[in-house]
């Protein structure tokens, strides 16, 4: 019996060990992340990045905002290209329109169509008696 309760007190005492160890681990790894958390945090704050692509820019450089700014006239995910494309197709369109001639021949039947043509006539017109 006295063998058995040394038994259980040693496999107690390295139960209550190992689970000491578990803390200890689950500690460092907590601190750790936690680490790892703040360096992401302080990284952060030192930069900033573009919304539409994710690249990113350093704040503390002295020309931060000029690099930003140039970014966003040039990121190709930035709606502002979208409009850009439009316009520039709309642009070649006329160019073309207007090298055809096109667009008078429209202009030209448009106001055919308005036009009202009016007829005088310069018979003498009976009176009735």
């Amino acid at each position: 019996m006295e063998r058995e309760d040394r038994a259980n007190a040693s496999r107690a005492a390295v139960e209550a060990d190992l689970e000491s160890c578990r803390a200890e681990l689950l500690d460092a790894l907590r601190w750790r992340e936690a680490e790892a958390l703040v360096a992401e945090v302080a990284r952060l704050k030192g930069e900033t990045y573009c919304a539409y692509c994710g690249e990113r820019f350093p704040l503390d450089a002295p020309d931060a905002t000029t690099q930003i700014g140039a970014h966003i006239g040039t990121c190709p995910k930035h709606p502002m290209r979208a409009v850009e494309a439009e316009r520039d197709a709309l642009k070649a369109e006329l160019r073309e329109a207007i090298k055809s001639g096109a667009w008078l021949q429209g202009e030209l039947t448009e106001a055919k169509g308005q036009l009202v043509v009016l007829k005088y006539d310069n018979t003498p017109k009976k009176e009735e008696p």
